[in-house]
């Protein structure tokens, strides 16, 4: 089954995140891409993270092909390196002024093992919680296809 059900299909939400900012780590395939194009059809700019360039590149054409004047930012970072993650954080504040909206996803958990993963979800949290809470009333979603294997 591939179809989004009726009720929660982005379009339904068209323009309900213009003026919003997402933050979405894991974004270049599978549930990140996704989260992306349905964030983009509801009129969110993106900030989209990845470990891979190539592929975080070809994501970008594709939701500025599909969305045209959707606002994309970029960052390399991988989520168990918490400097990149920060360094990733600064820089969509930098392009965007705020970010509204976190979504972490990624399969850290494969590479990491449990304790290690839930230690760096921690960290991704505390990277500029304290900032992103208080000044801009941040949404922070956790997800990821390892979490239902």
């Amino acid at each position: 089954h591939q179809s989004v059900y009726a009720g929660i299909h982005p379009s339904k939400f068209r323009d309900s995140y213009k003026g919003k900012v997402v933050f979405i780590t894991g974004a270049s395939r599978g549930i990140g891409k996704a989260t992306a194009y349905a964030f983009a059809e509801c009129g969110a700019s993106l900030f989209l993270v990845s470990r891979n360039q190539a592929t975080i590149d070809k994501t970008v054409k594709e939701v500025e092909t599909r969305f045209p004047g959707t606002h994309v930012g970029t960052a390399l970072a991988d989520v168990v390196r918490h400097e990149q993650v920060g360094e990733a954080f600064r820089k969509c504040i930098e392009l965007f002024g705020k970010v509204d909206v976190v979504i972490s996803n990624s399969g850290a958990m494969e590479v990491l093992g449990i304790s290690e993963f839930y230690r760096s979800i921690s960290m991704l949290k505390q990277a500029r919680t304290d900032v992103l809470l208080q000044r801009w009333r941040t949404k922070i979603q956790m997800c990821g296809a390892t979490f239902g294997k």
